[in-house]
């Protein structure tokens, strides 16, 4: 495509949206099918499986727009430099929820559908790990993919994260809203203070995001919810997005089958942990062998 065409396209879709939240605010209902959520700590391979079910015709895949969330929600960010001002929460539950702001961000993400012509939702935002009590509130019955990996790959990706990528939010703002969370549960409230490192950050954010997420998540019946790994996700790429597929109810896509096989192979060292420090055995030693990485 021509960028002449593309930039058509962008501004085609740009009208599309405006039109849609103009209908909407007349009294249009926003018809958003059950959207897919995937969800996972930040550098667990969230990014490249929402790349590859981007290529499906049917999926509108929303990669971190963060402005549609805070758009509805300023309490969602916590990142910005206004999210102080915002009120930035990490953890948010159905107790904030209101209808008008429920029905905006229906909206929000309903009119990006409705500018695609690609019905299926699919989002990637990792913080809603955090959040997922207040996802299902605004949106019942949602589907959700859970990714997992091996918590000290994670750390390792962290830690080689630039600068200037503000990982931990403008003023280390998202790292002290960590610090928080962990101070209000037993089980984590000695932790962060063994966080001298950003591998050491990594970790607990890892421990933090995983344990939330799957607490949830096996509450809700199977049949909303499925969970894969980041091996999986490599070693057998087209098995796992069939299996995605079917889950979502989308049609097998060959196309979509054939980027997994070219684009889904490990680009880092794989870790084989054999031993943690001190330090890392109490942050995660515990979960990495309930989840088998470490024996």
């Amino acid at each position: 495509m021509s960028d002449t065409r593309s930039k058509g396209g962008k501004f085609a879709a740009a009208a599309r949206k405006r039109a849609c939240r103009l209908a909407c605010r007349l009294g249009r209902k926003p018809l958003l099918q059950r959207p897919l959520f995937i969800v996972g700590c930040g550098r667990s391979g969230t990014t490249v499986l929402g790349d590859t079910l981007a290529v499906h015709t049917s999926v509108t895949y929303l990669n971190e727009y963060r402005q549609l969330w805070a758009d509805a929600y300023p309490a969602t960010d916590v990142w910005s430099e206004s999210a102080r001002k915002r009120g930035g929460r990490l953890d948010l539950t159905e107790s904030v929820c209101t209808a008008e702001r429920n029905r905006r961000l229906t909206i929000n993400f309903y009119c990006e559908t409705f500018a695609s012509g690609r019905p299926q939702l699919v989002e990637k935002l990792p913080i809603n790990n955090f959040r997922l009590p207040f996802i299902d509130a605004v949106f019942p019955g949602a589907l959700f993919v859970h990714l997992l990996r091996n918590g000290l790959e994670v750390a390792r990706s962290i830690e080689r994260m630039p600068v200037e990528s503000h990982w931990y939010g403008h003023d280390d703002y998202k790292w002290r809203l960590l610090e928080e969370y962990a101070g209000r549960r037993d089980r984590f409230r000695d932790l962060p203070v063994l966080c001298d490192t950003v591998r050491h950050r990594g970790l607990l954010e890892w421990r933090l995001s995983v344990e939330t997420a799957v607490e949830f998540l096996d509450a809700l019946p199977a049949e909303r919810h499925v969970n894969l790994t980041y091996e999986e996700l490599l070693d057998r790429p087209v098995e796992v997005v069939r299996r995605i597929e079917e889950f979502a109810g989308l049609a097998p896509s060959k196309t979509v089958h054939s980027f997994a096989e070219a684009n889904l192979q490990r680009r880092s060292p794989k870790i084989d942990v054999t031993h943690l420090s001190d330090v890392e055995e109490r942050l995660v030693g515990d979960l990495m062998r309930r989840l088998g990485y470490l024996s």
